[in-house]
């Protein structure tokens, strides 16, 4: 992660400079990496354990019941692909739209 610093208009001492800037695009590669990762776990937890899965989901909906969310049938190859695909691209490009924000809200 590259850093860089900037001065602080009005601040003095030590703490008149900031470390401000994160690189976008490594910062948004790694977590998209993890993210897929994680995403490639997940599917084939739900596909070799589905009872694990769901008991692993159920605390996040407060004990919800989740039952009538159970899948009949495993996706296929090709919803499979688009999934990693399209999870992989909203990861990157929430991350990028996130680090770039986080870069605008430090230089003010």
């Amino acid at each position: 992660m590259s850093i860089t610093s900037q001065s602080m208009p009005g601040v003095q001492g030590h703490h008149a400079r900031y470390e401000s800037a994160v690189s976008i695009m490594p910062l948004a590669n790694a977590v998209t990496a993890v993210a897929t990762a994680l995403y490639l776990i997940c599917a084939a937890v739900a596909a070799l354990a589905p009872d694990l899965f769901m008991a692993f989901l159920r605390p996040w909906f407060h004990a919800m019941s989740l039952e009538p969310l159970r899948a009949e049938a495993w996706f296929t190859g090709p919803e499979f692909i688009l999934g990693v695909i399209t999870f992989g691209l909203t990861t990157w490009i929430f991350t990028a739209a996130t680090a770039s924000l986080y870069n605008w809200l430090a230089r003010r």
